[in-house]
């Protein structure tokens, strides 16, 4: 290159001519849809997501599902710090992946504090693995880094060999559906008061619950729902002991089980808030049982679907004698809903 070509001057012209040269070509994006001649826009620039508010960069990782929170603490530092943000780990919900103990543990460590209030778990009662879901250590564990949890969701778990006594005291509800429990389990929670603030509790589908576990819950001063959909071992004593120590329950369900007009009775003589009430296939109670609802005024939703054995002039009568009624489920809809329709046309028939 002889030394004209490298003379300041010259090279300062030929930048400025070919940043003239792009400034004055068009970039061209679209066509006219009437002439279908090029229309020019302006150059389009990309805009990164490191650009945006870190406020507005937490709002958009907030709509992400627990795992890829966790794997986009991998893209950069930036990310990595504001996946730690506490507002990300208020409820945590882990039900859609076959996560064990190891793993579960190290989440915790990682990510879970004292902004945590929901935490939902699912074991492995329905799959072909063989672990542990949860440990007496891990337990430990949460109720250590996580005091201010409110509510705990566990799903098809082994829990047998767990101490119930372990459980966070912060605990104001706690739903064991479908999960394997001993006779007796609650108990040792109970005596220690581990569950005083408890406001919900739902066994459902715990097949081991008896009589004998209803009786401990009266130490249950603030609960407020109690469902035992599936505890077919349950029968009329159970309900004697939640009508005698839970006279304020607002929700109740039951079924499958093998409860009569007596219980029913005994329910509707003493709860007297009682809004959400459901005994779902109980074959042993009859349409008696529905005139005994029916004193319950305060009931809002009832279901009692898979009871072929109430008839409709019974249902009728009941749906009349409830002023508060919004719901009902039954086990026939299209024998009842129109007539039940013209008594209220405000009440959702299923």
């Amino acid at each position: 290159m002889n030394e004209e070509n490298k003379s300041p001057k010259r090279m300062k012209r030929r930048i400025s001519l070919r940043r003239a040269q792009k400034e004055s070509t068009p970039v061209v994006t679209g066509t006219s849809m009437e002439s279908g001649t090029k229309i020019p826009e302006e150059e389009d620039i990309g805009l990164n997501i490191l650009q945006l508010p870190e406020m507005v960069m937490v709002d958009i990782f907030s709509f992400l599902p627990v795992k890829d929170k966790c794997r986009s603490t991998r893209v950069c530092k930036t990310f990595r710090r504001l996946m730690k943000d506490s507002s990300l780990w208020k409820c945590v919900d882990l039900t859609q992946y076959s996560i064990k103990l190891r793993d579960l543990t190290k989440v915790t460590r990682l990510y879970l504090s004292k902004s945590l209030k929901h935490l939902e778990l699912k074991g492995f009662l329905c799959t072909t693995v063989k672990t542990k879901l949860l440990s007496e250590v891990f337990l430990e564990e949460l109720r250590a880094r996580s005091p201010n949890l409110s509510k705990l969701v566990i799903h098809n778990a082994e829990l047998r060999t767990l101490p119930s006594s372990k459980l966070p005291k912060s605990l104001q509800h706690l739903h064991l559906q479908s999960c394997q429990l001993r006779e007796g389990w609650l108990l040792p929670a109970l005596e220690e008061g581990t569950l005083k603030n408890l406001r919900s509790l739902d066994l459902s589908g715990c097949g081991r619950i008896t009589n004998r576990d209803i009786s401990p819950m009266s130490q249950l001063k603030n609960l407020e729902e109690l469902s035992l959909l599936g505890c077919y071992r349950l029968g009329d004593q159970a309900l004697e002991a939640i009508t005698a120590d839970h006279p304020n329950l607002k929700s109740l369900l039951i079924g499958h089980s093998d409860f009569t007009d007596v219980g029913m009775k005994d329910v509707a003589l003493n709860m007297k808030r009682l809004e959400r009430f459901s005994i779902q296939h109980c074959e042993l109670v009859t349409s008696k049982s529905l005139k005994f609802i029916q004193r319950m005024k305060t009931i809002e939703e009832l279901d009692i679907s898979y009871n072929p054995q109430f008839d409709d002039a019974s249902i009728y009568g009941l749906v009349k004698g409830l002023p508060n009624l919004r719901k009902i489920t039954v086990h026939d809809v299209t024998t009842v809903s129109d007539t039940i329709m013209q008594i209220n046309p405000n009440i959702e028939v299923l």
